[in-house]
């Protein structure tokens, strides 16, 4: 599966298929849980996620446009029941 919040990417409408009301989609990379994943790809292996500096923010270039990297190993793409309260 594939998914991504990136409008042009082609996981974005497996991502808006995807209830979100009753699903949290949690992202792994090498069983560690991403928090920043924009694309994520369990069979091709990769995620997309934004780039951070050396004290933790998300790193721009000289445009003001947020630094991609993309990291390759085992992805695992889960979906989550969100217990209603």
């Amino acid at each position: 599966m594939r998914v991504s919040i990136d409008e042009k990417d082609d996981g974005y409408l497996a991502y808006l298929a995807i209830d979100r009301q009753i699903n949290r989609i949690d992202v792994y990379l090498d069983d560690v849980r991403i928090n920043r994943a924009i694309t994520a790809d369990d069979e091709q292996g990769f995620i997309v996620q934004c780039k951070l500096d050396s004290n933790g923010f998300v790193q721009c270039d000289d445009k003001g446009d947020v630094v991609l990297e993309t990291l390759y190993g085992k992805v695992d793409i889960v979906l989550t029941p969100i217990e209603s309260t």
